[in-house]
């Protein structure tokens, strides 16, 4: 057999081999489009959850650089993983806070310097800010720990403090009634924090709050608020008032009965901006037990859920932007007269 036909018989094969090729494709395409668009599908849907679209964090900021313990924060973090976290471990500069949230203060054991709350004044005044202040009871050496809590809240401009005692309550408590047991029954306007918890949240031997009145006396805030306060955890109506070292309260009596507020928020407005100031009886971390716990002595408690809703709450807050827009409307009669009304509308 010559090359040639060899050559013609091997193109003759190769068509062939393309056409039956061609053939099956064809036949089978019907059955393999179905599986085509079915893994793609899957590839697609797997590719969207495992590049989620990335969002701008809030950056929340604790402070360590006054003495403050880190218990449970390895847990606040850990579970807390939709904003940044930032340890501050230096003293608290401007350039320290220029690009934080949300600053929690822990029951600081050492008091901050004067440029360290001119800083903080600075920062808060910037606005939409949150700063969480927390204090002690007057036990042991807790007297300290409310002085520089309230030296704080005044210097930023804060209405709030912690009144220089302490409350226990011998019903609403864990095995003990210095172990308090609050409820989150915030007041109106502050509704979420309250959201998806069943449980009170743990305050081990807390202060409780006041604010200051123009005239700088302290009153009871269980009592009134000012209308930028809101009230968010309470004991219950058990709650007792205790004085275990000088000075006397400003605002309570010994032996005083009801319910009395552990935990409030106060809004700042700062031109169209406005800042959260949080002041509470005790800490969410660093505490002899903090409020992030979830069980103590047996009893289950919604602290994880709490201090995750206040984070929440507060940063959301704090980033609303209030507008006022002038509204001028012009009134026909007789004569003519401009009448102008201010309109105050919120937007996050």
């Amino acid at each position: 057999m010559s090359d040639n036909l060899n050559k013609s018989i091997n193109l003759f094969t190769i068509a062939i081999y393309i056409v039956n090729t061609k053939v099956i494709l064809a036949i089978n395409m019907k059955k393999i489009l179905p599986m085509i668009f079915l893994i793609m599908l899957i590839a697609v849907y797997t590719f969207s959850i495992a590049t989620p679209v990335k969002s701008v964090k809030y950056v929340v900021a604790v402070d360590l650089a006054h003495g403050e313990s880190t218990k449970y924060l390895k847990y606040i973090q850990g579970n807390i993983t939709w904003v940044e976290w930032v340890n501050i471990t230096t003293p608290i500069t401007t350039d320290t806070l220029r690009n934080i949230d949300m600053l929690i203060i822990g029951q600081a054991t050492q008091p901050l310097t004067p440029d360290e709350l001119n800083a903080l004044k600075t920062w808060v005044n910037s606005g939409s800010k949150v700063l969480w202040v927390a204090g002690d009871s007057d036990y042991g050496p807790g007297v300290t720990y409310q002085d520089i809590a309230n030296l704080i809240l005044s210097s930023v401009g804060s209405v709030l403090r912690v009144d220089l005692c302490s409350v226990e309550d011998p019903v609403q408590n864990a095995k003990a009634s210095y172990r308090v047991i609050g409820n989150v029954t915030p007041d109106s306007g502050a509704e979420a924090v309250a959201g998806g918890i069943k449980n009170g949240v743990l305050y081990h031997g807390p202060g409780i709050l006041a604010y200051t009145l123009p005239n700088g006396t302290w009153a009871p805030l269980e009592k009134s608020r000012p209308d930028n306060v809101y009230r968010i955890v309470w004991t219950s109506p058990n709650g007792k008032i205790v004085e275990n070292n000088p000075p006397a309260a400003k605002a309570h009596k010994a032996g005083d009965s009801g319910k009395f507020v552990l935990l409030a928020a106060e809004v700042m407005k700062i031109g169209n901006k406005q800042s959260v100031i949080i002041a509470s009886g005790e800490s969410p971390y660093g505490d002899y037990e903090p409020t992030w716990a979830w069980v103590y002595y047996g009893i289950l408690l919604d602290g994880p859920r709490f201090v995750t809703n206040m984070i929440n709450w507060s940063l959301a807050l704090a980033t609303t932007v209030v507008t006022t827009i002038t509204q001028t409307t012009t009134v026909t009669s007789t004569f003519t007269t401009t009448v102008t009304n201010t309109v105050t509308s919120t937007s996050t």
